[in-house]
């Protein structure tokens, strides 16, 4: 057997999930399996990546309620978004091995110290809408400039995908975290009278509710 295949196989992190849960992105925990798979000589081929990150922290890349099984969807869209115009994390590609950037290095050092607890991982996980409080403008502005809003104004049909995308979630999880965005999101509305975004917002809660 593949000596490469075997070692995946063979994985057993026992990473701590309320230590990974608050690094800050998906693409970081992503970036920071690549090194561990070269540190120990493993090609860093597509596959390969896919199977390593939803080992080291399967409550991040899991399938919904069959948290056993990787959600191969989500972890396409994160290795893509490492790419040189996007994060500038890693390049390559599904058909070559990809290569670690030096901003992709410093990043997948910095994460590995979090997880040994060397330094402090602050939570920054919680998306920016979340700091309505804070500053209502500006958020409501991000809202405004989301894929899913631009979609819903333009009536062209939005889909579940579309939804868990909006809130960066798997499909069916974190439904208490998604309503609490939902509550926080339609009192920043209120605050500014903003009746364009609190109807979005009320669209995406009978969406929500629809589902759940």
């Amino acid at each position: 057997m593949n000596n490469d295949v075997e070692f995946i196989r063979n994985i057993k992190e026992n990473l701590r999930p309320d230590i990974y849960e608050k690094i800050s992105s998906r693409e970081k925990l992503t970036i920071y399996a690549m090194l561990y798979l070269e540190k120990n000589e493993i090609k860093l081929l597509f596959n390969y990546i896919c199977v390593t990150v939803f080992k080291l922290f399967p409550e991040r890349f899991g399938f919904g309620e069959f948290k056993e099984y990787p959600h191969i969807e989500m972890l396409n869209r994160t290795i893509l978004h490492l790419r040189p115009k996007e994060s500038n994390y890693a390049e390559g590609s599904v058909r070559q091995e990809y290569k670690i950037t030096d901003l992709g290095y410093h990043i997948a050092n910095e994460v590995e110290r979090q997880l040994n607890g060397e330094i402090e991982v602050k939570n920054n996980k919680t998306r920016e809408i979340d700091l309505v409080k804070k500053n209502p403008v500006n958020d409501l502005k991000k809202i405004e400039q989301s894929k899913m809003f631009q979609m819903w104004t333009n009536d062209v049909r939005i889909e579940e995908e579309d939804l868990w995308n909006f809130f960066k979630v798997t499909p069916y999880s974190r439904v208490e975290f998604i309503k609490k965005e939902i509550r926080n999101m339609k009192e920043s509305a209120k605050k500014i009278d903003n009746t364009r975004v609190y109807k979005f917002i009320i669209f995406i809660e009978k969406f929500i509710n629809s589902l759940i």
